[in-house]
């Protein structure tokens, strides 16, 4: 495969890194002289590897809340299919799922990145409902939360995840309530407001049989 067509595969969010890279190899005569014995095509093939890498494993996928409300979509149509049981999404449920994001964003993950963030999205659930479920709440008419600076102030102490919403409703808040309105999350009993998210974050986990049934 020549250049040319290794970036024709690449998604979106990679060629601004390639792009850059080619930027160098245009000027590539005077940089090696600036960098005597470096060897050009050397570089270009870590890159090769480094972005392939990124491609197949998914390790920078950086999730938008496009992406995260497509996720959650599709996990409801599978649950309705009977392809969830538990929270356990079947063969069939995951490559649907992985199929569907990928004929959508045009990016191709292995399931443990899907497993990974449906537990992410369990822990920003959680502590978006202990932040809200006070008593003296206000909301604006978009449904973001309605509170003095000093209340807030208190609740980054808490919770420093409450700054993503201090100004905008929590992102597929409908979705999520939807999917783990009723799901025990293991770990989350025992948290109070004080102990902070990372005593959340750290003892947030999959339950054993959801980790072990959804290892791939």
């Amino acid at each position: 495969m020549n250049e040319t067509s290794f970036i024709e595969l690449l998604p979106l969010k990679h060629l601004i890194v390639v792009a850059c890279f080619f930027e160098f190899k245009r000027h590539k005569e005077k940089i090696m002289t600036s960098i005597p014995g470096t060897d050009f095509d050397y570089l270009f093939a870590l890159l090769v590897v480094e972005v392939s890498l990124s491609l197949v494993t998914g390790q920078n996928l950086i999730w938008s809340d496009e992406e995260t409300r497509l996720y959650l979509e599709l996990r409801l149509e599978e649950n309705l299919k009977g392809n969830i049981r538990k929270h356990i999404v079947n063969e069939v449920g995951r490559q649907t799922i992985i199929s569907k994001f990928y004929d959508t964003f045009g990016e191709k993950h292995t399931w443990i990145k899907f497993r990974n963030k449906f537990n992410t999205c369990k822990k920003q659930y959680s502590g978006f409902k202990k932040l809200t479920h006070r008593t003296g709440m206000s909301y604006h008419p978009n449904g973001s939360i309605d509170m003095s600076d000093d209340w807030w102030d208190e609740r980054y102490k808490e919770w420093p995840g409450a700054r993503k919403i201090k100004d905008k409703p929590m992102p597929n808040a409908d979705l999520m309530e939807q999917m783990l309105g009723s799901i025990h999350i293991t770990g989350a009993e025992g948290w109070s407001a004080q102990q902070g998210e990372s005593h959340l974050d750290n003892n947030m986990m999959l339950d054993e049989d959801e980790a072990a049934s959804e290892s791939t």
